[in-house]
């Protein structure tokens, strides 16, 4: 095809078509944004109207091209005339060469303003756009919250999906035909500068195919997809001006030829494979001929694959397609199975069925397993890794947060009584206290706890009814009762509060609440009030210590006195009741007897100390009774026979004393006679008078 005015015309109206659908799509994209009130969909027409300065830059160099040949044709025209006209051409040479003139100036000036300008705008929309959205996501403690994000995305809640997505595929499929078209014609050299143009489009009709997809999601309950749009539309177009800039630095110091083909950098490459998807495949083929040395796309297995590569990949596409219908759930897990956005059946562990995806979802939960909610004071990150956790020392990086405690007891009652509200220990308000509390939980009812996932998770809501209960908590007891053994009650408290918050009558979280505890517990450490407080428990202890000292003492003693306190305290209640009995003059002996036995009664069956007293005290009394019961009556009997026989009592009597004084004395006998013989003492022991004659005054 020669290079005269009729081909450039040609590529003027194929400009000139291009920038219309530009401008069509754009407008339309923008009109549908509005109707959404959506960021994804506003991103997509700005991303359309970055085309409009290419196919316009591309109009105004075909149509300088088309301007240059009329100009050069009518040259030809006027040096081929007359003399007359030969001389006028030569006069006028200069003039008529301005459309040759501007042509060179648009090539030199104009192309590289353009690309400048389209990649400057791509660039600062889409970081523009990028941020934008970026900023709608929060930060929480579990991480990001994307409602602001979701909110943003689809603010229209009457917006017709099905509308929104035929708009986008009657875009789509034109925008295809009149890309392919476009790009058709850069075949020829002359028109190889509309691949810009055609690439650009190409790439429209991938953002608004993605639009239709993001929107067609709506009626079963995504709205993720336009979210995603919002971030993944202006992240393309920062690539886009990016690949543009770069393109035009390197083209700067590219070397040229006097006969190349200028190509302006708002010609993506990237863009350039989707409208010449065959580019791609022939770049693959010379790569594999390349590396193995030979070309083997001739060959009879290459060959084969190409044959049956269609087949294979719908036959992996239904393979795939097959596997999204099979759901297995491990034994701690539990799946919630929706069809269409709506919800179907908790799948039990094992091995479950749903609808092919994208119709069929199955969602995961844990809920075999007990988790872990931790609030209070700060958060468990900030805590110093082996460090102990003191009153006085700083266990945790940054700020603790306190809570507001109740006034103390005394406190309270220093305000109806006038003179100990004088007093200034005493004060009406509360203290301030930092604690922590572990909240354990599990998934109860996990249909319950799906429906109850909104816009947001249920453990987020559990965490702010926790942290709001801690408070309030907190608010209604005093110091001392939370820094002793008053935490118990106050955990066991709190668990209740929760679990009727979160049980079916209320918010209906679908959780369990297993157990609350609260443990580091401890009052500001500022100043010298943790130390305080220190001092003041650490007495406390002591009083505790010295109470229950006596008490186990007391619990000795009773042991030991009556077997046992309760014995001992029965004993004890016995002996008042007596006491009593023989205060009142009017109680009858018989009573005090009857109290008497029962004491007695009660001190024997008891056993212990006591009973061992009175026993060896009844002992006692038996023998010494028992003793003079039997002194007395020898006395009788040797009264009986002193009077039988008086004078033999008497000499028996004598007798038992002197052996007595006898067997009490020691006696030796001492021989004067010095004699080596062995001395013998002969004595004659016969009685010459009886016994009782040696009390007789003449004897």
């Amino acid at each position: 095809m020669t290079d005269d005015q009729q081909t450039y015309s040609r590529a003027t109206s194929a400009a000139l078509i291009g920038a219309a659908t530009q401008l069509g799509f754009a407008v339309v994209m923008a009109g549908l944004g509005l109707y959404a009130r959506s960021t994804g969909l506003h991103a997509a027409a700005w991303h359309l109207f970055g085309g409009l300065p290419i196919w316009g830059a591309l109009w105004l160099l075909y149509n300088q091209h088309r301007l240059e040949r009329v100009e050069a044709l009518e040259s030809q025209q006027l040096a081929t005339s007359d003399t007359r006209a030969a001389d006028l051409f030569n006069e006028a040479g200069q003039g008529l060469a301005s459309a040759r003139k501007r042509l060179d100036g648009f090539y030199k000036w104009g192309l590289n303003t353009v690309s400048i300008a389209v990649a400057v705008y791509l660039i600062a929309a889409g970081v523009a756009l990028f941020l934008k959205a970026w900023r709608q996501i929060d930060l929480t403690e579990d991480g990001r919250n994307y409602d602001r994000l979701l909110l943003g995305s689809l603010e229209n809640g009457q917006v017709n999906p099905w509308l929104v997505a035929g708009f986008c595929a009657v875009m789509a499929f034109l925008g295809f035909l009149v890309a392919r078209y476009v790009a058709g014609m850069t075949r020829v050299p002359a028109w190889r500068a509309l691949r810009g143009g055609a690439g650009y489009l190409i790439g429209n009709v991938v953002v608004i195919l993605l639009a239709g997809v993001s929107v067609l999601g709506l009626p079963f309950g995504y709205i993720w997809g336009l979210a995603a749009l919002a971030l993944v539309v202006p992240l393309l177009m920062v690539v886009l001006g990016v690949e543009t800039l770069l393109a035009f630095v390197f083209g700067i110091y590219r070397p040229r030829q006097a006969d190349d083909i200028v190509r302006p950098a708002f010609d993506s490459r990237l863009l350039g494979w989707l409208t010449s998807p065959e580019s791609m495949g022939k770049i693959v083929s010379e790569t594999l001929n390349y590396q193995f040395g030979f070309e083997i796309t001739r060959s009879w297995f290459y060959v084969l694959l190409g044959r049956a590569l269609a087949p294979l990949v719908a036959a992996g596409l239904l393979i795939l397609l097959a596997l999204s219908c099979v759901v297995l759930v491990a034994p701690h897990e539990g799946a919630v199975i929706t069809n269409q956005g709506r919800f179907v059946r908790v799948a039990e562990p094992g091995l479950s069925f749903k609808a092919p995806w994208p119709l069929g979802r199955a969602a995961k939960y844990d809920v075999g397993r007990s988790q872990r909610l931790v609030i209070g004071a700060y958060d468990e990150d900030q805590r110093i890794a082996g460090k102990a956790t003191l009153w006085t020392n700083d266990h945790i990086e940054g700020q603790s947060q306190y809570l507001p405690t109740a006034p103390a007891r005394d406190s309270v009652g220093a305000a109806a009584d006038p003179e100990a509200a004088d007093d200034p220990r005493s004060s009406r308000l509360g203290g301030l206290i930092a604690l922590q509390a572990v909240v354990t939980y599990h998934i109860g009812d996990l249909a319950q706890y799906a429906h109850a996932d909104g816009g947001q998770r249920p453990e987020r809501l559990l965490r702010s009814l926790a942290e709001r209960h801690l408070s309030a908590l907190v608010a209604t007891r005093a110091i001392d009762d939370l820094l002793g053994e008053g935490r118990i009650d106050a955990a066991q408290d709190l668990l209740q509060r929760i679990r009727a918050d979160v049980g079916p009558q209320r918010y209906a979280l679908g959780l369990s609440i297993d157990e609350v505890l609260l443990y580091d517990i401890h009052p500001p450490k500022d100043g010298e009030v943790a130390t305080a407080f220190l001092g003041q428990v650490n007495a406390l202890q002591s009083q505790k210590t010295d109470i229950e000292n006596a008490e186990r003492d007391a619990i000795g003693i009773y042991s030991a006195a009556a077997g046992s306190r309760a014995e001992a305290l029965r004993i004890e209640a016995a002996i008042r009741r007596l006491a009593d009995l023989r205060a009142d003059p009017t109680t009858p002996r018989a009573d005090e007897l009857a109290q008497q036995a029962t004491i007695n009664r009660l001190i024997d069956t008891a056993g212990g100390e006591a009973a061992r007293v009175l026993a060896d005290a009844r002992l006692q009394r038996w023998e010494t009774a028992l003793g003079e019961q039997a002194e007395a009556a020898r006395f009788d009997f040797e009264r009986a026979a002193y009077d039988a026989a008086p004078d033999y009592f008497r000499a028996r009597y004598y007798l038992d004393a002197v052996g007595e004084s006898f067997a009490k004395s020691n006696r030796r006998f001492i021989s004067t006679v010095n004699s080596d013989e062995p001395s013998v003492l002969r004595l004659d022991l016969t009685e010459t008078t009886t016994p009782g004659g040696i009390f007789d005054s003449q004897n």
